[in-house]
């Protein structure tokens, strides 16, 4: 029992890992290169949901190898819901940033206000951590506890891919 929490714990720390970094990253890999910054996601970008969504299908299709189609559909839509609803968190996150980094270039520094800002940049990310977490355990309630390791397995890999590429 105590390894099967241990595993369960360490395949949603990893699945959250990866799901953040993946969605980090998103800006890169779906936006088609167009209006980017600099290579880390500032910048304007425009979201293309086709893109996300052959991407999050060949994903799931390369961690659920020996998955049913059944379970890597619902895997898919899981990840697909849960990219979507990161969006426009992603955004606020991207602005809160801009905001903070043009605030810092003023002559007379606001402490108070970028203080505020930053609170709701902590409330935007912990409510990107807590959707994230959702879509890793209903992952978790489709998958079984082998499956879970292998995925596991995959996630970590891209996610340490991603890290590289980023």
């Amino acid at each position: 029992m105590k390894d099967l929490l241990k595993l369960r714990r360490r395949w949603i720390a990893i699945a959250f890992a990866a799901a953040t970094v993946a969605g980090a990253s998103a800006t890169t890999a779906f936006a088609g290169g167009e209006g980017m910054g600099h290579g880390h996601g500032h910048g304007k970008w425009q979201f293309d949901p086709a893109k996300a969504d052959k991407h999050i299908s060949m994903m799931v299709a390369h961690v659920l190898e020996n998955g049913t189609p059944e379970q890597k559909a619902r895997l898919a839509e899981i990840a697909q819901s849960c990219f979507k609803d990161i969006q426009p968190l992603q955004q606020q996150m991207g602005e809160g940033h801009a905001q903070i980094s043009k605030m810092l270039l003023v002559p007379t520094i606001d402490r108070a206000s970028l203080d505020v800002v930053r609170t709701r940049n902590m409330q935007t990310m912990d409510q990107m951590s807590r959707r994230v977490l959702q879509a890793a355990m209903d992952a978790a309630d489709i998958l079984t506890v082998e499956q879970r390791e292998m995925f596991n397995h995959g996630l970590h890999m891209m996610a340490m891919s991603h890290m590289r590429n980023h």
